[in-house]
């Protein structure tokens, strides 16, 4: 198991022994996947590469306008993790914006509100209405193969327990 870190606030405990951890920026290769960190204000921003798939993971970007270096890391990855309930990531407007900009093939939503949380984030919503609203697929597992990524249009998956 890989797990990353975004920020260095996090409680070691709860990382499993056998974790591979990257909590930092830099370039790191492990079992086959490949992973590329930049700082960006307090948090990282990661490309992750396996299996002819790569992977992009904002963190808590804070702003829709991202360092040149930062754009070029995750300009046309074929996924893309984004904050999108504001707080201290991008709001649902500010994240539209930037999937726009980036051309991902797969959005997965993240850092926002949803029923029975006591955050103070916005929902989802703001997002996916900044987007056209878009075909929502809902799962709690994803396995995603390369054959199976979309080749027109942009899909767009909330994960939930």
């Amino acid at each position: 198991d890989i797990v990353l870190y975004t920020s260095s606030d996090y409680d070691k405990k709860l990382t499993p022994k056998d974790a591979f951890v990257i909590d930092r920026p830099g370039e790191f290769e492990t079992r086959n996947i490949f992973v590329y960190g930049i700082g960006f204000e307090h948090t990282t921003l990661y490309t992750i590469t396996t299996e002819q798939i790569v992977i992009g993971h904002l963190g808590l970007a804070p702003h829709s306008q991202l360092p040149q270096l930062a754009q070029e890391l995750v300009e046309g990855v074929d996924i893309l993790c984004i904050p999108v309930g504001g707080g201290d990531g991008l709001d649902g407007k500010q994240a539209g914006a930037l999937v726009q900009q980036l051309e991902p093939r797969v959005v997965i939503p993240m850092n926002y509100a949803f029923p029975g949380s006591s955050t103070k984030l916005e929902t989802e919503k703001a997002f996916l209405k900044e987007l056209g609203d878009p075909k929502i697929e809902k799962t709690s597992k994803l396995t995603i193969k390369q054959k199976d990524l979309p080749q027109d249009d942009r899909k767009v998956i909330l994960l939930h327990e």
